[in-house]
């Protein structure tokens, strides 16, 4: 009788102890972007995409309308690539990702970032990056010391308030669980 609840007992134990959350992920979600226009009057093309494969995104300027950055989402990360020869700012410039859903937790928010990485990028430190809930704003050029050269990039990924998801297996051991429960309970019974 000892070994029959010793048993439902550790069984119990490991479905709690296996069950565990889903990351969340942006993959599939549409994203708008937006630029202040501060440099060269730059725009961010287009003003909306699915997040996937390869960059979402393009900052172009007015002037002669080629690209200058390209902004790739991942599932729950940033990375803002120079593609034109080089930038220096005159005028503070910032671009703004917005509708940032997570495909499997609607209600997470974005509280912060994480992992932050400017790779050959003068004057753009973490504190260029501000998050609100479901957006996040970059100031890709804060000041008239940044330099940006081709191939350039800043990174970094976002931390959200996500609540657990229990994951399809966690949830097929938890029933194995409370099922041996059961049977070790009506065992019991059988017995006194």
């Amino acid at each position: 009788m000892i070994k029959r609840f010793a048993l439902a007992a550790a069984a119990a134990l490991l479905t709690l102890g296996a069950a565990g959350a889903a990351q969340a992920s942006l993959i599939g979600q549409t994203v708008t972007c937006s630029d202040n226009g501060a440099f060269a009057n730059a725009t961010c093309q287009p003003g909306s995409a699915n997040v996937g494969p390869g960059p979402e995104f393009q900052i172009f300027t007015a002037l002669g309308n080629f690209p200058l950055w390209s902004i790739d989402l991942g599932a729950n990360s940033i990375t803002m690539t120079l593609v034109a020869p080089a930038v220096g700012a005159s005028n503070p410039a910032q671009v703004t990702l917005g509708n940032l859903f997570w495909s499997n937790d609607p209600t997470a928010k974005i509280v912060g970032i994480a992992n932050f990485n400017a790779v050959g990028v003068a004057g753009v430190t973490e504190s260029a990056v501000t998050v609100n809930d479901n957006s996040v704003a970059i100031a890709y050029l804060p000041s008239p010391n940044t330099v940006w050269n081709q191939g350039n990039f800043i990174s970094f990924d976002l931390v959200t308030s996500q609540g657990q998801i229990p994951e399809p297996a966690s949830l097929a051991l938890l029933g194995f669980g409370l099922l041996c429960l059961v049977f070790a309970a009506s065992r019991q019974r059988m017995t006194c």
